[in-house]
């Protein structure tokens, strides 16, 4: 890079808007950077007033400590974790995240009797909201962000970035 490159970038970083929006999240773990205003970024209409969800389509996917179907201690992190999209379905959205099992992306349901990984203590629920369906893209970042009978709408979304029907 050259060094006008250098002087403009160390200039966009000390420019106060640009802070604001780069403030890293209380734990230093920059959740609070995010893309809703991204074309890779969809939600179904009045997800977050029908959900209370703070996580949302362009947002960080938060972890959560969850527990793995043998009791053993895991992280929501560790399940969507690789080069490809994963859809995570918490509550009544199961049913949705097991019907979208047919497009080559892996699917997680959390909580419930069938549920891959349970929680327990609550975390994700707290991060996610009680009845979630969301796509998380490889990059970590939620993609799309529904709820349960939204299913085809994840689906569309999934065909959008996957390129498979």
């Amino acid at each position: 890079m050259s060094n006008r490159g250098l002087e403009d970038m160390s200039q966009a970083v000390t420019d106060p808007a640009a802070t604001r929006l780069m403030t890293p999240h209380e734990d230093g773990q920059q959740l609070g950077l995010g893309y809703r205003w991204s074309s890779l970024s969809s939600e179904t209409p009045g997800f977050a007033a029908r959900t209370g969800s703070p996580a949302r389509a362009g947002d960080r996917a938060p972890d959560a400590p969850l527990r793995g179907p043998d009791g053993a201690a895991t992280r929501l992190f560790d399940a969507y974790r690789g080069p490809h999209a994963t859809v995570v379905a918490l509550g009544d959205a199961a049913a949705d995240g097991v019907g979208l099992s047919d497009t080559g992306v892996p699917v997680v349901t959390v909580g419930g009797p069938d549920g891959d990984l349970t929680d327990a203590a609550g975390h994700a629920r707290q991060a996610y909201g009680s009845d979630g369906l969301f796509v998380v893209r490889p990059d970590g970042y939620i993609g799309f962000a529904g709820v349960s009978g939204d299913g085809d709408a994840a689906r569309d979304y999934l065909a959008r970035i996957t390129g498979r029907p």
